[in-house]
């Protein structure tokens, strides 16, 4: 074998491998924990892969809420205090260092996505 084609053969096993030990993960658990394993799993995936950095994963993972989140100002009227804290903790990453002030500025249009029923099909 050629190292382009080692190369290859490895990363075809690897993905066999992880897709059989999820499967036999899979069947050993209750039907609600399997999005969570399922998420845990591909969080850990693209961390290894370096496509996803692990304090962004952390972030997701560990919940983490700010000490001290401030004023929420217009956001006090809809957005509950443990998400505002939440979301001020999330503005430590590079991606959402705005998140809270946007919110901030666009209320209303946020308090109508906030209320979608199906949020991950609602347009930003």
């Amino acid at each position: 074998l050629t190292s382009e084609q080692l190369t290859v053969r490895c990363e075809c096993l690897k993905d066999s491998i992880t897709m059989t030990l999820f499967n036999y993960i899979r069947r050993g658990l209750f039907e609600a924990d399997k999005l969570t394993v399922a998420t845990l799993l591909t969080l850990k995936i693209l961390v290894n892969d370096g496509r996803l950095e692990a304090n962004e994963s952390e972030y997701l993972v560990h919940s983490k809420t700010s000490v001290d989140p401030g004023n929420m100002g217009p956001l006090q009227e809809w957005l509950p205090e443990s998400a505002w804290a939440k979301i001020k903790c999330l503005q430590g990453l590079p991606c959402f260092n705005r998140l809270g002030d946007d919110m901030q500025t666009d209320s209303d249009e946020w308090s109508d996505w906030f209320d979608v029923e199906n949020v991950e099909n609602a347009q930003l």
